[in-house]
């Protein structure tokens, strides 16, 4: 008996073996929770097919010109200080690579929401286009998985 190969259909796109599709899997670091009075300050990416295999790894600490006094946000929550970010790239910069990783991959973040809202923010106010394919969000999967939610949804735990 063969067993069938897994496939998945993307609208207007050929049916394909999951091992060909592209997945950025995208996650942010932010100074806080508002869209409108946060920026991010940490965008990572892992482009991995669906056979596992990865193509390519980036990191990026996000340098803004300007900061208000303690504005970096929770560093209890994520470790970053305003030396580590001296070293990043200009927000524009960090936002054209990010453009040019996600191409042809499907945006992949748990609670994508969160991290597409940040990235749409910036990208509206520094008027560079972002292109997204998905979301795939990982949250809504695990919950989807758990719907008497027994386990934990976290990022660290799932």
């Amino acid at each position: 008996m063969n067993a069938a190969v897994p496939t998945t259909h993307f609208a207007g796109g050929p049916t394909t073996s999951i091992d060909n599709v592209r997945f950025a899997v995208v996650d942010t670091e932010t100074t806080g929770l508002s869209t409108d009075d946060d920026r991010v300050l940490q965008i990572g990416v892992v482009v991995v097919r669906g056979d596992g295999s990865v193509e390519r790894e980036f990191v990026t600490y996000v340098r803004r010109l300007t900061w208000g006094f303690g504005h970096v946000g929770a560093f209890h929550i994520h470790g970053i200080t305003r030396r580590q970010l001296r070293s990043g790239m200009k927000p524009r910069e960090a936002l054209e690579t990010l453009n040019r990783l996600i191409d042809g991959c499907v945006f992949t973040a748990h609670n994508a929401k969160f991290d597409i809202g940040f990235l749409q923010s910036d990208s509206t106010r520094l008027q560079v286009p972002l292109t997204l394919t998905g979301p795939l969000c990982t949250l809504n999967l695990s919950r989807k998985l758990d719907p008497q939610r027994t386990m934990s949804h976290k990022l660290k735990d799932v």
